[in-house]
């Protein structure tokens, strides 16, 4: 049974709240689709019910079962993404298998499971195929074998046919439907398209700032919508929608406004006066007819669909509505009439009431004059309420009227796309983009994973770009996490910045991963600092007012002598533990664990005589990328990759042992099993006795520990001895920006965002190290705070035995590392075989490498 149950479920990242008390039941075996404009929360509820956020508040049920803080892997759903998330390195019949041999099922049971889905989906001719040699509905179609092949209770699936042609994804949705009635399993659908919505669904769930505006069947909100939101979101052309007031006059109601004064057929026994409401007229409802209509307009244009044509009409000043009428000849003597008995709503009630009936003309005019009409309708009356339709409101204080904004939508609507081609003069000239204007305002966009993360990162960018717009008040920052359904938003990144590429409106400033600055530079396009601003003026930055950038930090983001990016955070991974679980258990708060034996056996004891989680290891999923990994094997004496970057090596001795022990430590139960981002909030909550982590989410540790329990840190343990390794996590800034007024106010984001102003608020709410030497020992910097804060000292400690986060080469270096890191998560957490699994992705990596 998959029946899906939302109870008052919230989700909060940092000060933004993104859902709002959200109350859903979606029955077994229903195809209900989550609607609505973007950002307004359907994909961050989807990825609640997936397990792949974690609700602020509210319970999350699947089968009657209390679900909400179960792990992802445990829940009896299968998400198909946007993206479409296949291996290129496999074939079509390994990647729809992947997640049956993750779990360790038999070659025969695999085989003949892929086979059937295959044939499901019309697929069993291309099994032996890759990824690029599909189409783009063949790799939907492999996307959702891949889901079905578990046969999970539910399917729920982020926009899956938004990367087809209009012709694939109307052919996409008759196989969705057919598919749903085929296989009755429970489909949980995110769209904003609302021909999606209303073609596929059984039932639409509307929302609008993270609620619910209305649940019903496609018909329910079309034609009986509860708020003007509804009534303008659905249809093509929307809703018509102004501004009136119902009168009493001569003992009945009549509806008033610009140019308009009808009678509605209703009687005025309860009516106590003068009533404002907003009005709203169906398009479709609308009706050309002869001269003896009851009121006139003027038709300001026409866009002809074929049988059928959008009339726009000026119905009083400034008002003016559309209508979707059977074509009529502009030119022509003959008026053509079109019958129609549509339903009207009360405005109290917002139920179908007794209607009422009018006309509408047009009369031949010289091809250089517009037309006149008469309309009528019967329409639906909405009290206005002040949370409703803010996008309607917000736009009307820019256009003359509600009429105005609906005809200026739908000419754009009718349009299309329009393809716009910029030269981007900083990249063809040497001389520096001019300064700002005292009175020249400028917005830009800024994508931080950092600020895509709850808690201490979000609160900290928002205290710090508050600080630059008051320094800047003529540059308005849109700060923006990357798009994306990972719960690390650092993994997001690079497809983040590509998609928006494509659209044409890449961010203007950018934070992306040291180990990915090949691939930003000649993938994503990043500009060379030194064209935009010029290299003095890039040096002057690292130079500081008081404190340089650490020479090593400085070449962190150049390529071939050229500075493309400003390297921006740095940390390192530290130990972090809970004493009081220490002393609950017996073990000295004083005395950390200084080898990976001694944390098996303190992690050991937490469990045994707390029922809490021994250790969590922030290293071993895919979410995490590879850093961390990195510090492990090499801490164990070996690479994931040699140092002619020729070969992969994460398949040696010293990578092999390092996943045996993680596994290890599963079985024995003292590590639970958590996605990252459950890994790092358990710790906070106290609910885990040790972690091994990035000390960039030391914020969040210390404000999860507050007056609750003892946060304490240490360096990482060693191997039998050896010394360990940590490897640098960090990232630089990067500008995306086209014009160059844009690449100004974006150089200027950056020096501050890397300034030793920002820095004192980056290291004490986050707990980055700042770059900057000397900064530290400062007593007006962060002296004080580090001498109060033995949390750094880990840190510092081993910047002596640090070593670079090395890259996999090449464009494919993100299959490369996620391949490895694949393996590595079905070692640890579904306890493959650690040497084969590592053999057989290694082999399959290598295939990735770029030839020499």
């Amino acid at each position: 049974m998959a029946q899906i149950r939302l109870e008052c479920v919230s989700k909060q990242f940092g000060t933004a709240q993104v859902v709002r008390d959200v109350d859903l039941d979606i029955a077994d075996g229903e195809f209900m689709v989550l609607l609505g404009p973007s950002g307004c929360g359907k994909s961050t509820l989807l990825r609640l019910i997936a397990g792949l956020e974690t609700p602020s508040a509210g319970r999350i049920l699947l089968g009657g079962e209390d679900i909400t803080r179960t792990s992802p892997r445990q829940r009896d759903v299968a998400m198909v993404f946007q993206s479409y998330a296949l291996y290129p390195h496999l074939t079509v019949a390994k990647n729809i298998g992947f997640p049956l041999r993750a779990r360790g099922r038999s070659k025969d049971e695999i085989g003949e499971r892929i086979r059937a889905v295959a044939s499901a989906l019309g697929l069993q001719n291309h099994l032996d195929r890759r990824p690029a040699q599909l189409s783009g509905g063949q790799r939907q179609r492999v996307a959702l074998a891949r889901a079905m092949v578990r046969d999970p209770g539910a399917f729920l699936m982020d926009e899956p046919l938004s990367n087809l042609d209009a012709a694939l994804r109307s052919a996409t949705r008759t196989e969705l439907i057919d598919l749903h009635r085929r296989l009755g399993s429970t489909f949980l659908y995110v769209t904003h398209d609302q021909v999606e919505a209303m073609t596929m669904a059984t039932r639409i769930a509307l929302l609008n700032n993270g609620r619910i505006e209305q649940v019903g069947t496609p018909t329910e909100l079309y034609d009986t919508p509860r708020s003007t939101f509804v009534a303008a979101f659905l249809g093509a052309p929307p809703m018509n929608l102004f501004d009136a007031t119902v009168i009493v006059r001569a003992g009945e109601l009549h509806l008033v406004a610009d140019g308009v004064d009808v009678p509605l057929g209703l009687p005025a026994d309860s009516a106590t006066g003068p009533q404002k409401v907003t009005a709203g007229i169906r398009p479709e409802r609308l009706r050309l007819r002869g001269a003896d209509a009851r009121l006139r307009g003027v038709v300001t244009a026409s866009e002809n669909l074929g049988s059928e044509e959008i009339v726009h009409v000026t119905v009083g000043a400034p008002s003016s509505a559309c209508a979707l009428c059977a074509r009529f000849p502009p030119r022509s003597a003959t008026r053509r009439r079109c019958a129609s008995t549509p339903p009207t709503f009360n405005s109290s009630t917002r139920r179908p009431a007794v209607g009422w009936s009018g006309t509408v003309s047009t009369s031949t005019r010289h091809r250089h004059e517009t037309p006149r009409c008469r309309w009528h309708d019967h329409r639906h009356v909405h009290k206005p309420r002040p949370h409703t339709n803010n996008r309607r409101n917000t736009v009307k204080k820019t256009l003359p009227g509600l009429g105005a904004l609906v005809t200026s939508a739908l000419v754009l609507t009718a349009c299309g796309g329009l393809g716009t081609t910029t030269t981007d003069s900083a990249s063809n000239s040497t001389d520096p983009v001019p300064e700002l204007a005292p009175d020249q305002k400028v917005s830009i966009v800024f994508e931080s994973y950092n600020y895509g993360m709850a808690g201490a990162w979000t609160d900290t960018f928002n205290a710090l770009i508050d600080d630059f717009t008051k320094q800047n008040p003529n540059i308005t920052v849109t700060a923006q996490k990357p798009q994306g359904n990972s719960p690390n938003p650092a993994t997001d990144t690079i497809s983040s910045i590509q998609s928006q590429t494509v659209a044409g409106s890449p961010p203007d400033v950018a934070q992306l991963g040291f180990s990915d600055l090949d691939f930003t530079i000649h993938q994503l396009g990043a500009h060379s600092l030194d064209d935009l601003v010029g290299k003095e003026a890039v040096q002057k930055n690292f130079d500081g007012a008081k404190y340089p950038y650490a020479p090593t930090a400085r070449t962190l983001a150049d390529w071939e002598g050229t500075t493309y990016g400003v390297p921006f955070v740095f940390s390192t991974p530290v130990f972090y533990y809970n004493a009081t679980l220490f002393e609950q258990a017996g073990l000295d708060p004083a005395a950390p664990p200084k080898t990976w034996d001694e944390v098996a056996e303190a992690a050991a004891a937490i469990t045994a005589k707390t029922g809490k989680g021994g250790v969590y290891l922030d290293c071993l999923t895919k979410t995490a990328k590879d850093w961390c990994f990195q510090s492990l094997v090499r801490s164990n004496g070996g690479q994931v990759i040699a140092d002619d970057r020729a070969s992969l090596t994460f398949a040696d001795d010293p990578a092999v042992q390092v996943a045996d022990m993680a596994q290890n430590l599963v079985q024995s139960g003292s590590t639970p099993k958590l996605s990252q981002q459950q890994g790092y909030e358990a710790f906070a909550r106290g609910d885990v006795g040790m972690i091994l982590e990035t000390s960039a989410i030391q914020g969040t540790f210390v404000k999860g520990a507050k007056d609750k329990w003892d946060l304490r840190a240490t360096t990482m343990p060693s191997f039998a001895g050896k010394t360990p390794v940590p490897t640098n996590s960090g990232a630089s800034l990067f500008t995306f920006a086209s014009d160059p007024a844009k690449q100004r106010a974006s150089w200027e984001l950056i020096k501050f965002l890397t300034s030793e102003e920002a820095y004192t608020k980056i290291a004490q709410g986050i707990g980055y190290l700042p770059l900057r030497t000397g900064l530290v020992d400062d007593p007006a910097g962060l002296k004080e705070w580090s001498q109060k804060n033995p949390l750094l000292a880990p840190n510092i400690a081993q910047l002596g035995s640090m070593e670079p986060w090395i890259s996999m080469p090449g464009n494919n270096y993100l299959q490369i590392r996620d391949g490895m890191m694949d393996a590595v998560e079905a070692v640890v957490y579904q306890d493959a075989d650690p040497k084969s699994t590592l053999e057989a992705a290694q082999k399959q990596a290598s295939a990735l490498l770029p030839t020499q």
